[in-house]
Order: structure tokens, then sequence, then C-alpha cells
């Protein structure tokens, strides 16, 4: 296995694989720089991320350059409607990015694998080593949509950190009850493909607790996409509680190579 390879190099390696993901989103509307990562994205990475807490966006626009523009078509892009959610197909999208995450992770010598179908409960995703012994699950959230008005809803927040949306009653179950069933490592992996900061990023079960523990972000409005309808009636099955832990202070994907390296 290689893990000397920086975060910008591993996450250009993983965009190799993602032919299932574009073939499977053709049809959809996307930012134009979607699934993609330039000097701009890397330049972003190091310098909006490499400080200690969230400061207004406005402060990076004349020290990175192409920034404003890009800032501008993102605003225009993200704050228009755009598909409207369909949570059988934002299922299987997600099931397609984790699918291509384990292939990543295969090609560098570490065994990756779906999680038991048996117990939904646990995290998706395992680790597995040389025995064959599960030794960590992970999941794998994907990101492209960010929230551009988060420093007007939520104080001392900004888009570029603080769009990193997690289901506020979703996560606190499956925290609860991932720990009654297993000690083992757990992690939140997050595939950040916002038109500035772009990557793969991590958090421990515990430190996303402790971001969950801070309460409620963010109660948004109910859409279509959060009912379902069948031969009982409608009943809701999306989720409208939100929390965002921020990308600053999240562990980069090198150092998620190398965490899973260990196991094996």
């Amino acid at each position: 296995m290689q893990n000397n390879i920086n975060s910008s190099d591993l996450y250009i390696r993983l965009l190799e694989e993602i032919e299932p993901i574009k073939e499977l989103t053709k049809n959809t509307q996307q930012f134009h720089s979607f699934l993609t990562f330039c000097n701009l994205n890397d330049t972003c990475n190091q310098v909006m991320l490499s400080i200690s807490k969230a400061v207004p966006r406005n402060e990076f626009l004349e020290k990175i350059p192409d920034l404003p523009d890009e800032c501008k078509q993102c605003w225009k892009f993200f704050l228009n409607p755009r598909n409207k959610s369909k949570k059988k197909y934002d299922i299987v999208l997600g099931r397609k990015y984790e699918e291509v995450f384990i292939s990543f992770l295969k090609k560098l010598d570490i065994h990756s694998d779906k999680a038991d179908k048996s117990n939904k409960v646990l995290p998706d995703n395992l680790i597995i080593d040389k025995s064959k012994n599960v030794c960590a699950y992970y999941e794998v959230k994907y990101h492209n949509a960010p929230f551009v008005m988060a420093y007007k809803f939520n104080k001392g927040r900004e888009c570029y950190e603080g769009s990193i949306t997690l289901d506020y009653e979703k996560v606190a179950k499956q925290i609860k009850l991932t720990r009654e069933l297993t000690d083992l490592p757990v992690f939140y992996v997050h595939w950040v493909d916002f038109p500035c900061v772009k990557g793969i990023f991590y958090m421990s079960l515990e430190d996303t607790k402790n971001c969950l523990d801070k309460g409620i972000e963010f109660k948004r409005q109910e859409r279509e996409g959060d009912f379902a309808t069948n031969t009982k009636g409608t009943r809701k099955v999306g989720y409208t509680n939100k929390f965002y832990p921020s990308l600053i202070g999240m562990k980069s994907l090198s150092e998620l190579i190398t965490c899973f390296g260990k196991f094996i």
C-alpha cells in the first residue's frame, strides 16, 4: 500500500473511478466543475481550510485568483431551484459513491466492502484485515451543494466550511445504536465536491457526536421528496433537522489512507 502520496494526488486518483457516477447522473443538472479537481481547488483547500476557525468568505477573494468569479457562478447556480430530491434515486446514487470509493481503496491494497446487509444500523461500509476480520466501519457522505447562506442562518459559520449537512435525528440514532453493537473504530467520510473546496475529509464517530451534541443548527422547509406514498398512505421519509460539522479541523484523505492502512 502507498501512503506517502498527498491528498490532492490521491483525490485525483479517486476521480479516475467515477465513470459509473457520471453515467448515473448524465441527465441531471450539475455545476460546471462537478467531480473535477483543478489548481483553484488545490489552492482553496490549502488556504481556506488551514485556519483555526471560520472567517468571512470575502476575506479570501483577494488572496485566491479565480475565486471571485467561481463564487459568483456558485451563488447563481445553488440559489436557484434545481433537481427535485427523490429518495429512491438519492439512495441509489449514494451507493454508487460508496462503490466507487471501495474500488479506489482496493487499488491501494485496502480491503473494503459493504457491511452486513442484515444489520442496517451499522455504517454501510467496512474495512477487513488480512485474516478477514472486520476492524472498522465507515459511512460515505457526498456533498456538492454549498449552504451559501450559512453566514445568515448559522452565526459564525461560512459556506466553504459549514455545508457538511447531516440529518440530526438519523445520525443521533445511528451513533447510539452503533455503539451498542460494536466498539470498533467508526468514521464518517465526507466526499466534498463544492466549487471551491474539494476532496475527501473525515471525522471519527466520537468527533461527529461532539458536533451533534451542540444541537440542531437548521430546520429546512419540507419538500416533495420528503414524503412517500403507498397503499397505507403518505409518510415522511426525509429529515429536515440538520447539523453541520466544520470542514476546518477535519482530517485529510492521506490521513485516512494511513489510518485504514494500520488495520490491514
